[in-house]
């Protein structure tokens, strides 16, 4: 059984990947208990290691509460050279 299943009281997890123009994006969403009220710049070792990890890679990630309960995470990377564009045609 998934760690996250028996420690945030879940019964979905939804993964997602998405090709875009410019790189990928992975989404994944449950429905569990949320995250509490934290501050998700500052707060928890594991939200710091999710952030470096991150960065380590050169992606930007998001982390928020679901409407309907749960939290949904997003990380989006751009593909080795986009928004070099201009530079690579000469323009």
């Amino acid at each position: 059984e998934i760690a996250a299943v028996k420690l945030h009281a879940l019964d979905n997890i939804e993964l997602g990947l998405q090709g875009r123009d410019q790189g990928l994006s992975l989404t994944i969403r449950d429905n569990g208990i949320g995250l509490p009220s934290v501050d998700f710049r500052t707060d928890g070792l594991g939200l710091h290691s999710m952030r470096y990890r991150a960065a380590a890679i050169g992606a930007d990630i998001s982390i928020g509460q679901v409407s309907t309960g749960g939290t949904i995470i997003t990380v989006t990377c751009q593909s080795p050279g986009a928004g070099d564009g201009d530079e690579r045609h000469g323009a």
